[in-house]
């Protein structure tokens, strides 16, 4: 190998290190998966901490949360794909869209780092045991958020610790996967159902058939029994 070839490999190497240990955004799981997360929001005094709880539903870049707010259920898909964020009411049957990273598209009182309006750079740190789990461990830095961010090995979140700069004052946030099921999504999870008004007049690139609708309504019916109601301390 000569030495002009030589450098220029060298300089390719380089820059995929360079690449590979920082980026915009949190890195895509490897993987389709199901999980809980907790999220905890404690103010700076300590004195008031919000808990909320929601169930995650994700595919190929697709994003499904589901929450109780107020009592009611409410669902966010995100879309990277179309760009788009669909919030769900299933009690009236109908949706909003927004931009996928307008900072409307959220159920969490608290920015969601491993979602697509995740405005932070992850920076790969090395791997590291998490309570007898192999993780990867990411230092998170944004505009408003910082601190550490773990995955497994094929990238499905598992813990976010850190702080949040909000108009009032910082924050201390801590997120937490659990219950993680691994398997591939059903479509119909990340589209807006057919019998949801304006469904006509939305393109969707997927349409699920009649069967996996049902199915669809069925897993929902299970999946809404075992979402808990989130409250405050």
């Amino acid at each position: 190998m000569s030495a002009i070839s030589s450098s220029a490999l060298l300089t390719v190497l380089a820059l995929l290190v360079v690449v590979g240990c920082a980026g915009m955004g949190p890195p895509a799981s490897e993987t389709g998966y199901r999980a809980n997360v907790t999220v905890r929001r404690t103010d700076a005094s300590g004195a008031g901490m919000a808990l909320e709880r929601v169930v995650e539903f994700y595919s190929m870049g697709n994003r499904r949360r589901e929450a109780r707010v107020d009592g009611q259920r409410v669902t966010l898909i995100d879309r990277p794909d179309l760009r788009i964020s669909w919030m769900l009411n299933p009690a009236t049957k109908s949706f909003e869209e927004y931009r996928l990273r307008s900072p409307e598209a959220a159920i969490s009182g608290a920015p969601n780092p491993f979602g697509p309006r995740a405005k932070a750079v992850f920076e790969w740190l090395g791997t590291e045991d998490l309570g007898g789990l192999d993780t990867q461990k990411f230092a998170v830095e944004g505009i408003a958020i910082s601190g550490h961010a773990w995955f497994t090995t094929d990238l499905i979140p598992v813990r976010f610790v850190g702080t949040l700069d909000t108009e009032e004052s910082r924050v201390e946030l801590e997120i937490e996967y659990t219950e993680v099921e691994r398997h591939s999504q059903a479509a119909f999870l990340f589209t807006i159902p057919p019998n949801y008004a304006g469904y006509e007049t939305r393109k969707q690139k997927s349409v699920p058939s009649d069967r996996e609708f049902e199915d669809a309504l069925i897993r929902l019916r299970e999946e809404a029994r075992r979402i808990p109601r989130p409250h405050l301390r």
